[in-house]
């Protein structure tokens, strides 16, 4: 018997269109990177992979490994994070009261663990005579971490 190659890509499972597969979608920066579920306690690594810490050490002690980019990863590397929310219970940036979506640029603060929107960042490297009540601290563009990237660059953080 022979079957033509329109029959066996209609209906015997050949290649599929290209249109019937998932699309890309981004993963929220309020998910854990290894469940894919909002967090409760985040931490992130220096690379600014943001996980739930009830998930993460376990997987840590168990593979000692990053589960996003398979690099070593040792409990010490994790940095806490601390979010803040305003009266509506979003996530905002405590300097600039700007509310989180799906294209806000975030960095947090290595040393201390604050989030912050990357324009209140970069603010204060602009503006170095300014320092808000609210960290209390200065920082250098070092103690960076970038953990929402701005579009053009989302081919680097597929999470499929």
């Amino acid at each position: 018997m022979f079957i033509t190659k329109t029959e066996w890509a209609t209906e015997w499972g050949g290649a599929k269109s290209k249109d019937l597969r998932t699309p890309f979608k981004r993963l929220p920066f309020y998910c854990c990177a290894l469940t894919f579920t909002p967090f409760d306690i985040p931490v992130c690594t220096k690379y600014g992979c943001v996980f739930d810490t009830m998930h993460i050490i376990p997987y840590i002690r168990k593979y000692g490994k990053n589960p996003v980019t398979g690099a070593p990863l040792k409990l010490p590397d994790l940095v806490p994070l601390n979010f803040h929310k305003n009266s509506e219970g979003e996530f905002h940036c405590p300097v600039l009261n700007k509310v989180f979506t799906e294209f806000t640029h975030i960095v947090a603060v290595k040393t201390s663990g604050n989030v912050l929107c990357y324009e209140a960042g970069s603010f204060f490297f602009s503006n170095c005579d300014y320092l808000p009540i609210c960290l209390n601290y200065l920082f250098s563009r070092m103690e960076l971490c970038y953990l929402r990237y701005k579009p053009p660059s989302l081919p680097c953080r597929r999470f499929s």
